[in-house]
């Protein structure tokens, strides 16, 4: 997604893809979030690219909000908008007609990110 110019769109492009993911890999999903794996169990590797993939949304985020926004506040924000989503449809607390497909999922996705920019913003 580097190859998107606009980093608002780039940063709503990660979350659409975010969610996709959690829908598409769901076990997987879970398992990199669970409690019973937290940094003293996970090896070194696994450290680095969580490290990485939360970096590259901070820097996103910070491209989005520039020099006089909070890019932490931002990346967290944004995170925690797609995998609240992704958590919601995981969960069954979507209705199953609006996340019957991988299309649908990335429609109501993109959807909610811009419904939080544009009018809850």
């Amino acid at each position: 997604m580097q190859d998107v110019d606009d980093p608002r769109a780039r940063l709503d492009a990660y979350g659409a893809a975010y969610v996709r993911f959690a829908v598409t890999h769901p076990v997987h999903h879970r398992v990199m979030f669970s409690a019973e794996l937290n940094s003293a169990t996970a090896r070194e590797g696994e450290k680095a690219t969580n490290s990485d993939a939360f970096e590259l949304l901070v820097e996103t985020a910070s491209a989005v909000v520039g020099p006089d926004g909070d890019a932490l506040i931002a990346a967290v924000a944004s995170w925690s908008l797609t995998h609240g989503l992704a958590m919601l449809i995981l969960d069954k607390r979507i209705p199953a007609e609006y996340v019957a497909t991988p299309e649908d999922v990335a429609k109501l996705a993109q959807q909610v990110i811009a419904q939080w920019r544009g009018p809850l913003s």
